[in-house]
């Protein structure tokens, strides 16, 4: 063997083996983020575990799932242990991760499992003890036959777990959730964890506080504009005929964490002796039991599963969906004037005929008429023009396409309580793009992104209407500074936003006994409030154009009778026995949906506010941003 051949082959060797070893430096693990959840149909977390036992890198963490990806920038100290929480969809299944970094790549796949679907609701515990609420699972307990008669729907409860050091500090990451318990641990949750799960609770989810002997978390200053209920102390029933009926079974002699519900709050009392309390919160609801169902003597009660049941109502989860349907529909363009979004292509029929017309024409015009009127070399001349005549009749009607501006249509609802300081905006926003390029939309504060469809003046023929795609980077909110686009392009994206809520449309209700009372609403926003409407247990109240940093006082008239009546796993007012005057909740419409439990909403547009992207011309006549926003204060008892 020659010197140099071995030289060769003994530094390709080494090379081979140098780049085995810095494969094994970087080590990427895959996990689901809940454990007990990992539905292949849905946005969900997934826990991301990565190690580097080389030098100093950097990269980019690339989860892909069909035709979206979201990239995660991470820095990697030699030595390091980073643990991530991605927010990947799983529409397509299965979702590839890919680290590249500086000096070498790792690739893991996740296969979500035991997904669920259907009528399955599925309740997340945080705690320090996962298992303990096993006992919910199977059939919605609350759902009795002379509810489902009345249209309540049965379904099925899963649980799930998550500690309070790994739950999501994102929105996102708990939307699929019909109801999040805070258990044993859950009092450790950080700031951003809190506020996500805030934010969680205003746009249609479910909060459980969990009392019994010890609760440290009722002591937590930043749970107190939440809870419905103060002042707990601790007290022991030896008999609580209010607990044994919430569960349809006598319980044992047990110690609660008492306390005084809140003005407004729907409360269960026995004597004194809080039970449960509930509150509704922007469009969400927050529970409060004053014992506690994992330990004993009641981790051996019979009844436990039908009383926890009842406080967590699943069937409540539908609330999201409906809500968002009400307010998220199309707007009425017929008087918008050069609206590319409007605008339509030849249908295909029409295009075949114009290209068999074209075919006609040329072919038998140029080479046999003029050919027997012995002026062929006139082809030259007019296989031109009937070419330009063709191409003016097609694209005639796309016009308006290649006479538009950049432009976005905007549509959704911001959601706000009054009082809070942040507020969500659930929409979507059409863009159109006369000219080709990359483009950076200017997001700030969005939580999630789905891309709803992509189209050019080609696609609907077969062209580029495959190649659907969103690329976004993760920086703790989601960014799309390099979107591509082709000349004459649409694209379509849903979102959800965090808003900072200050300065802020706020509504304060001012009862006057059982008849009657006032509404305030301060319009401290920079925009003008229009078409809103004041919603509650009275007839519906219209406001008038309320001008930026101006307020109004209207006048309510209505009874605590106008109330909407409470199934009958809702629980009652005070002074009211327990599970009276059951409804049909799923047929409740958008109206009683914010005048549940004597709440009330007002709901309007903002003129000026323009949420999502930010480029292009803002198409007024087809984007429309309402605003709901729910007041603190309940009119009359709940």
């Amino acid at each position: 063997m020659r010197p140099r051949f071995r030289l060769l082959l003994s530094l390709a060797v080494c090379l081979s083996g140098a780049a085995a070893f810095g494969a094994d430096q970087l080590d990427l693990e895959v996990s689901p983020g809940l454990d007990g959840y990992a539905s292949s149909s849905a946005s969900i977390p997934v826990a991301v575990d990565i190690k580097n036992d080389g030098p100093d890198t950097r990269g980019m963490l690339i989860a892909s799932s069909g035709t979206t990806t979201i990239s995660y920038p991470v820095d990697l100290p030699r030595g390091s242990q980073k643990h991530l929480l991605t927010y990947p969809s799983t529409t397509y299944g299965t979702i590839d991760f890919t680290l590249k970094t500086d000096h070498d790549s790792v690739s893991k796949k996740f296969e979500p499992r035991g997904g669920r679907g259907g009528q399955t609701k599925t309740v997340l515990v945080i705690t320090d003890t996962p298992g303990d609420f096993a006992f919910i699972r199977g059939k919605d307990a609350s759902v009795t036959q002379k509810l489902a008669n009345e249209g309540v729907q049965q379904s099925v409860i899963g649980d799930a777990y998550v500690s309070a050091k790994y739950a999501p500090a994102r929105p996102v990451g708990y939307v699929n959730m019909a109801c999040v318990v805070l258990g044993p641990g859950s009092e450790r949750l950080t700031d951003e964890q809190v506020s996500a799960l805030k934010l969680y609770t205003l746009t249609g989810g479910a909060l459980l506080f969990i009392g019994g002997p010890s609760a440290p978390i009722l002591d937590d200053p930043r749970w107190q504009d939440l809870l419905p209920a103060h002042a707990f102390h601790v007290t022991t029933l030896e008999h609580s005929a209010t607990l044994s009926e919430l569960g349809n079974e006598k319980v044992p002699t047990v110690t609660v964490m008492n306390g005084t519900p809140i003005p407004g709050a729907i409360a269960r009392m026995d004597g004194s002796t809080l039970i449960s309390a509930e509150r509704y919160f922007g469009v969400g609801r927050v529970a409060y039991a004053s014992f506690n169902p994992f330990d004993a003597p009641l981790n051996r009660w019979n009844g436990r599963q039908l009383a926890v049941s009842r406080l967590l109502r699943v069937v409540d989860s539908y609330r999201t969906g409906t809500v968002l349907d009400q307010f998220g529909g199309a707007t009425d363009v017929s008087n918008v004037q050069n609206d590319p979004f409007s605008a339509e292509l030849p249908p295909p029929n029409k295009v075949i005929y114009i290209l068999i017309g074209y075919f006609v024409m040329v072919v038998p015009f140029n080479f046999i008429v003029l050919r027997r009127l012995k002026r062929g070399e006139l082809a030259w001349f007019t296989a031109p023009v009937i070419s330009l005549a063709f191409a003016g009749i097609f694209f005639a009607s796309a016009g308006n396409l290649y006479a538009a501006k950049q432009s976005t249509a905007t549509t959704g609802a911001l959601f706000m309580e009054s009082g809070f300081p942040t507020g969500v905006f659930i929409g979507s926003s059409d863009m159109f793009f006369p000219h080709g390029g990359s483009f950076d939309l200017k997001l700030h504060g969005i939580d999630s992104l789905g891309l709803v469809r992509e189209n050019d003046m080609y696609s609907g023929y077969g062209g580029r209407g495959n190649e659907e795609s969103l690329e976004a980077i993760d920086v703790g909110e989601l960014q799309m500074p390099e979107m591509s686009a082709d000349n004459l392009a649409f694209r379509n994206i849903t979102y959800r936003q965090i808003v900072p809520a200050t300065p802020a449309i706020s509504i304060s209700v001012n009862p006057k006994g059982k008849t009657g009372g006032t509404c305030t609403i301060t319009n401290g926003s920079p925009y003008p409030l229009k078409n809103a409407v004041l919603n509650g247990p009275f007839a519906s109240v219209p406001v008038p154009s309320l001008p930026a940093g101006e307020s109004k006082t209207v006048d309510l008239k209505g009874t605590a009778s106008q109330t909407p009546q409470r199934p009958a796993d809702r629980g009652s007012a005070p002074g009211m026995p327990p599970g009276s005057a059951p409804q049909d909740v799923v047929g409740m419409g958008v109206e009683d949906i914010f005048r549940r439990g004597g709440g009330v909403s007002l709901v309007g547009t903002l003129e000026g506010f323009r949420p999502g992207p930010q480029i292009g011309e803002l198409v007024a006549g087809r984007s429309t941003i309402r605003i709901v926003v729910v007041a603190k204060e309940a009119f009359g008892p709940k």
